[in-house]
């Protein structure tokens, strides 16, 4: 997994990244936080900020930039705030979350 050498330099602002204009700019870190994981050899980043800091703009950041990317929450509304967000991105959930077709498959969880 590596990132083009163009984009290690993280743009002024989001929409250059082609993120939604609602983001025109980044918040105070962000784009430092972002160029810190770009920079980094890791191939798995957790990221663990505080509630309102950012973290689902470096998220969809990075997603620009690597084209290529997981994003794990821990709740379907967090779920449901990405999609909203970013409509271009696809969602994955667990089968609890679909009735099941098939009356005679007993499922125990």
């Amino acid at each position: 997994m590596s990132v083009q050498t163009s984009l290690v330099n993280v743009p002024d602002s989001p929409i250059e990244l082609g993120l939604p204009s609602i983001f025109n700019q980044w918040r105070q870190h962000q784009k430092e936080t972002i160029e810190q994981i770009v920079k980094s050899p890791k191939k798995v980043v957790i990221l663990q900020a505080p509630t309102g800091s950012g973290k689902s703009l470096i998220a969809a950041a990075l997603a620009q930039m690597y084209q290529r990317t997981h994003i794990v929450v821990a709740s379907k509304y967090l779920q449901n705030q990405y999609l909203a967000d970013f409509p271009y991105m696809r969602m994955v959930k667990g089968r609890s979350n679909f009735d099941c077709i098939n009356s005679d498959v007993l499922d125990i969880q």
